[in-house]
């Protein structure tokens, strides 16, 4: 049975390949634009990642004060990140 905790990492699976994918889609679409000079050549651009907080805010006293119950959840993302080449 899928649990909730699934759901929520293959839905932010998604959420992260679409940002990825919009953004190569930017870098491709903006190098037909330019005129096709070596330096605008979409493999020499790279999309970077980001990893958010992990809280739901960035008030210190509501992170929880073991940093090994966030290792999993940043492992996740970056995986993530990494399976789509950024």
């Amino acid at each position: 049975p899928i649990t909730s905790d699934d759901a929520v990492k293959e839905r932010t699976r998604q959420l992260v390949q679409a940002a990825v994918r919009c953004a190569k889609n930017v870098v491709h679409k903006e190098s037909k634009t330019q005129q096709c000079h070596r330096r605008h050549n979409p493999n020499n651009v790279r999309v970077a990642g980001t990893v958010p907080p992990l809280t739901e805010c960035y008030v210190s006293s509501l992170v929880p004060h073991c940093a090994n119950a966030l290792i999993p959840s940043y492992a996740f993302l970056l995986s993530t990140l990494m399976e789509e080449g950024v």
